[in-house]
Formats: C-alpha cells, sequence, structure tokens
C-alpha cells in the first residue's frame, strides 16, 4: 500500500475522474486517524479477496469498505472521501507514483496516530457481522 497526504490545485471533478481510472483513493485525512487502523483494513480486504469473501472485486474498494466499516461502496465514499483537494490522504495499491506526483502541489505531514482506539479496531474487525 502507498499512502501519502498531499495538497493539490487540481479541480475535484478532475481528480475524482483520475482516482477512478487509476483505483486511487482520495480521502479526507480526518477521517482516517492511525497507521494501524489502515493496516488492519488492508489485511483484511486481502484476506477476504484471497478467501473469495470480497465485497468488491477491486482491492482499493474492498479496503475503502473495511476502513469504513461498511458494506456498501457509496456510503463508504461518502463516509471517507477528501472534502478539499488542498488536504488528502492518496491510497493506491498500485503503481502509480507518477500520477500521485503529477497531482501533488505540495507534500504534507502524514500526522496519524500510531495505534488506532479499540472502537476503531472494532469498528473495522465487525463491519461484515449482520444483525
Amino acid at each position: 500500500m502507498f499512502l501519502s497526504r498531499i495538497s493539490s490545485k487540481i479541480d475535484k471533478k478532475v481528480l475524482l475522474e483520475l482516482a477512478v481510472k487509476n483505483e486511487l483513493l482520495l480521502l479526507d485525512p480526518k477521517k482516517v486517524r492511525s497507521l494501524q487502523s489502515l493496516h488492519l483494513a488492508e489485511h483484511l480486504a486481502k484476506t477476504t479477496v484471497s478467501e473469495g469473501t470480497n465485497i468488491s472485486k477491486r482491492l482499493h474498494l474492498e479496503f475503502l469498505l473495511w476502513l469504513a466499516g461498511r458494506k456498501d461502496i457509496s456510503r463508504a465514499l461518502d463516509d471517507m472521501l477528501f472534502a478539499d483537494a488542498r488536504d488528502m490522504l492518496v491510497i493506491s495499491f498500485k503503481r502509480c507514483r507518477k500520477l500521485i506526483d503529477e497531482i501533488t502541489d505540495k507534500k504534507l505531514e502524514l500526522d496519524l496516530e500510531k495505534e488506532a482506539s479499540p472502537a476503531e479496531l472494532e469498528s473495522i474487525s465487525l463491519s461484515r457481522i449482520s444483525n
């Protein structure tokens, strides 16, 4: 997983088109609090894909579902998508470094906690349990 926090001067609509085309996640950094939550979501996404129990056919969207604690991609995007291109968390599972460099005006400090709170971990790990 490639992870970076950036500022961009590119229009939000253009950024979203690039994200879809290149399987990038452009998230609101205020919605992601820790590296541990990112690593847990990554582990769970890769596990469900390898076991064939994934909801999404694409790894980056499966990861998003776990990270957001959702089963619906639209709701996960609504919850996690960046609000302002001047501050975005970029996540990619493909080699998109050149594209990310092209959309980056300025690199920002990642500023994530190392460990997640118990509530964050619970939200991610129990998100697939049905009532």
